[in-house]
């Protein structure tokens, strides 16, 4: 059985929804209370709950094969969720750690990074004093991020950084197909990192020319400021602010940039491209509605 942490945000539910395909087993756990609404997809166990708290975390991997463990988003104790998580896994005899990075996690001027570069570490310092098997995945950001079903509702695409600035983008399928191919194989993928984006180097505005050219529309982007964006996804943790603020001023100054090569080594194909991202979530409309500002 495969736990799955953070699953009721976005990335945690499309590669769940991919697991389930494939024949795996899946114990899902979050704090949403409609993280029971999994269940309908053919999860076998769900655990709703503060995997901050110790005898939680304890349910959630006792008897658990394959952790993927997906670190809660924008919270001060993401590194000792991680660090205990791992440790937890070791006294139970979890046959492989998967976890879900962030690409350029060396880049600690962002708090979100730093942090999973800190539980990175730890796992590896595990690897080698216990034989823990992992994986580290490093994506980049996620091309759901570009919610298509908003932007064709409301006409609008709304982001708290510059619109001219690029950032590299990969979509959550191709992620969700190597996620499959290491948990099918564990000991080929043992130690590995694999850093994970497109081909795409995009800024808000070229998304938004891509949206209407392939649906005809006439869209805009616009920027709004941090504490907007912040009521958007339903919060106002401290943390999260200081978090979004970093996140703010980096993407505009600099944009970040990844590479493609790894994923389409792992593929043994091309990634998937924004406009063939655009073109899947336009011709699946209940896909396109998974994802929402309101989820992870």
């Amino acid at each position: 059985m495969v736990l799955v942490t953070s699953a009721y945000g976005n990335a945690g539910k499309g590669i769940i929804e991919v697991l389930l395909k494939n024949g795996f087993e899946v114990r899902a756990t979050d704090t949403h209370p409609k993280t029971e609404d999994l269940k309908s997809l053919g999860v076998k166990e769900v655990l709703v709950g503060d995997i901050n708290k110790l005898s939680f975390m304890y349910r959630c991997v006792k008897g658990i094969d394959s952790i993927l463990f997906i670190p809660p988003l924008f919270t001060a104790g993401g590194y000792y969720v991680g660090k205990y998580i791992i440790d937890e896994a070791i006294k139970n005899g979890v046959k492989q750690f998967i976890l879900h990075s962030v690409n350029h996690s060396g880049a600690d001027t962002l708090s979100q990074h730093a942090a999973r570069k800190k539980i990175e570490e730890h796992i590896t310092h595990n690897n080698l004093s216990d034989k823990l098997c992992f994986t580290l995945i490093q994506p980049m950001h996620y091309m759901y991020n570009f919610y298509v079903n908003q932007v064709r509702e409301t006409g609008k695409y709304s982001i708290f950084y510059d619109l001219d600035s690029k950032l590299s983008f990969v979509d959550l399928g191709d992620v969700a197909e190597v996620v499959i191919k290491v948990i099918k194989n564990p000991e080929k993928h043992n130690g590995k990192t694999y850093e994970l984006g497109g081909s795409d180097f995009l800024s808000p505005n070229d998304m938004i020319k891509l949206f209407n050219k392939k649906t005809h529309s006439r869209a805009q982007c616009e920027r709004i400021d941090v504490k907007t964006y912040l009521g958007m996804i339903h919060t106002e943790d401290v943390y999260a602010i200081e978090t979004l603020k970093s996140l703010s001023h980096i993407y505009s100054e600099y944009g970040v940039r990844g590479n493609s090569n790894v994923l389409e080594n792992l593929l043994g194909r091309k990634p998937t491209t924004f406009t063939q991202y655009l073109e899947k979530s336009l011709k699946n409309k209940a896909l396109s509605n998974i994802f929402s500002p309101v989820n992870r």
